[in-house]
């Protein structure tokens, strides 16, 4: 399946990133090594959340490792789950891969989901909870504590079958990525637990795909205990659920238009324009 530029991307890869300078390179390296033995034809999005690090400096070397490399950013902070929705919004690959800084879960075990989502499943959610999954290194104690406690919360107000929420890959057809993100009103960082409770709600084919998973000691915690205790994004989703409709789309240009994304391309980069970018 390698498709013209013409034709359109085969996949987009989308990372949402914030203050994540020092570690983007590496994640970037280990994508570029990903599609140089793909037969795929890809973009890369990284869609920055108000970073105050050098970020734009640091990707623009990289614009000639692939065949699109694009740097979306919001210079106000709006929540990684903004960033996120942001980046499936702009996607104009036909299968969409979402994934965290560092690689946690490696974009090398994509292809797990990828396969799914070629054998026809709309969403594929890469976990550690399932048979033939490998976790290597733990992520810290308080964050796995935190992890569990509020999956519990999460699966007593609303209905999720998924078994890992937080494993940070997550790979959807282009229609059911643009159906989630066109409904989708989460902005922090616990916004995997709306997105799959909205594919449950509007009857997509989700699976769950087993991967390795290493946590990187020097890695930054993108969930903190402020995201896990206020509990008040669980009781949206549950309202959104529960609406005997179901949920509306927004129009992706106004939600585009109020988390204040721009795209920076590769003429940016290399003209040194990385403040502002077309809309």
């Amino acid at each position: 399946m390698d498709r013209s530029r013409g034709e359109g991307w085969d996949l987009s890869i989308v990372i949402p990133t914030s203050d994540d300078a020092q570690r983007i390179a590496m994640t970037l390296k280990r994508v570029a090594s990903f599609l140089s033995r793909s037969k795929m034809s890809a973009e890369v999005l990284i869609v920055d959340d108000g970073s105050h690090d050098a970020i734009a400096e640091v990707i623009g070397p990289w614009t000639h490792s692939f065949k699109r490399l694009r740097l979306v950013r919001s210079e106000v902070r709006k929540g990684l789950g903004a960033a996120a929705r942001s980046g499936l919004l702009l996607a104009e690959g036909r299968y969409v891969l979402l994934a965290e800084v560092g690689l946690a879960a490696p974009i090398e075990d994509a292809a797990v989901l990828l396969d799914s989502l070629q054998a026809g499943a709309d969403i594929a959610i890469a976990s550690r909870k399932l048979d033939g999954a490998f976790v290597r290194s733990q992520r810290p104690a308080g964050r796995r504590a935190a992890e569990a406690m509020y999956g519990m919360a999460a699966r007593m107000m609303v209905p999720l079958a998924a078994r890992d929420l937080f494993c940070g890959l997550l790979g959807f057809q282009q229609g059911a990525a643009r159906r989630i993100a066109e409904r989708a009103k989460l902005e922090r960082t616990t916004f995997a637990v709306e997105w799959i409770a909205l594919a449950e709600r509007m009857g997509l084919q989700m699976i769950e795909c087993p991967v390795r998973f290493s946590h990187n000691a020097g890695s930054k915690d993108s969930l903190t205990w402020t995201d896990f205790v206020r509990l008040d994004d669980l009781w949206k989703v549950r309202s959104l659920i529960n609406d005997a409709r179901t949920p509306m789309p927004q129009p992706p240009a106004k939600l585009l238009e109020e988390t204040s994304f721009v795209r920076l391309d590769r003429p940016a980069f290399t003209a040194g324009k990385c403040g502002v970018g077309a809309r």
